[in-house]
């Protein structure tokens, strides 16, 4: 996530390392050895394991909470009625979806 959006969400506090590191897990950027590290470090250290499940279950609410608002509010019959920054969400989830995670400035509110 990048540091504008970070802020956009109220965020304002940095990421510690490990945090960053989590966050890079999550969002699919480590390169295969450092995963491996990263696999291995919560296997040996139960903190480092416990930051990672609560970044995760924090991860996987945030995503479920936004699927299920977005099933609802993008609904056809709905759509029009919406602000035209539902188009540069709805970019922003397909982008996502497909892998294409990298901020190119386009879902700026």
């Amino acid at each position: 996530m990048t540091e504008s959006k970070r802020q956009a969400l109220g965020l304002d506090t940095p990421l510690d390392e490990d945090e960053v590191l989590i966050h890079r897990f999550l969002d699919g950027d480590l390169p295969p050895e450092e995963e491996a590290a990263f696999e291995a470090r919560l296997e040996r250290e139960p903190e480092f394991r416990t930051l990672y499940e609560e970044t995760s279950a924090l991860f996987n609410l945030l995503e479920s909470s936004a699927l299920a608002r977005s099933a609802l509010l993008w609904a056809p019959e709905n759509k029009p009625h919406l602000s035209p920054t539902v188009d540069l969400v709805e970019n922003a989830i397909e982008r996502w979806k497909t892998g294409q995670r990298e901020d190119d400035g386009t879902d700026e509110l």
